[in-house]
């Protein structure tokens, strides 16, 4: 018995089960995110963006916060995946059920100014590069018998504001103030 390969079918075979394996894994995928929830679908579609996997094959130079210690990259690829990352505790201080998401918006775990502070540090240093006397939170003018009507206004003596700068406008002297908000 004699083995005879035909060379010109051998691009085409290649071809067809180059194409059944596609087809498979399509079928699996599907299958697979038919039995995923709708938070770990999202993810997965968040995760497959462009330029969303960029951190993972960063250098990890320290000096420009890059590095990641094991701890923190497996719980960024919980997060990345929509999991929940190991080692988390059931209760919250406040007393409720503590989650990634509760994490993020509870004020007694702290994760909500942290992120505040993040965002108005690089904001300020930013905006040291495009105008002048740049502020960080700033002290606001006191009350001199002023009131003022809505209820959401601070009229404490020490108000502050997130950031200042002038020149933001164009103008040389006018001084623009910024509130930062930092919500999920």
């Amino acid at each position: 018995m004699t083995l005879v390969i035909h060379f010109s079918n051998n691009n085409t075979l290649k071809l067809s089960i180059k194409q059944e394996k596609e087809r498979s894994f399509k079928k699996t995928i599907k299958d697979l995110e038919q039995e995923r929830t709708t938070l770990q679908r999202r993810a997965t579609e968040l995760a497959k963006e462009k330029g969303s996997s960029s951190w993972l094959s960063v250098l990890p130079i320290q000096s420009h916060g890059f590095s990641l210690h094991k701890t923190a990259f497996r719980d960024a690829l919980c997060l990345r995946y929509g999991w929940r990352p190991p080692h988390l505790t059931d209760q919250c201080p406040c007393g409720a059920t503590f989650s990634v998401d509760h994490a993020l918006c509870c004020p007694t775990g702290g994760f909500p100014t942290i992120r505040h502070n993040e965002v108005h540090d690089l904001l300020g240093d930013l905006m040291r590069k495009v105008c002048h006397d740049v502020q960080i939170e700033p002290t606001l003018q006191p009350l001199n018998g002023e009131t003022l009507p809505l209820l959401s206004n601070t009229t404490d003596p020490e108000a502050r504001l997130d950031i200042s700068s002038c020149g933001f406008w164009g103008g040389r002297v006018e001084k623009t103030y910024y509130d930062v908000r930092v919500f999920n």
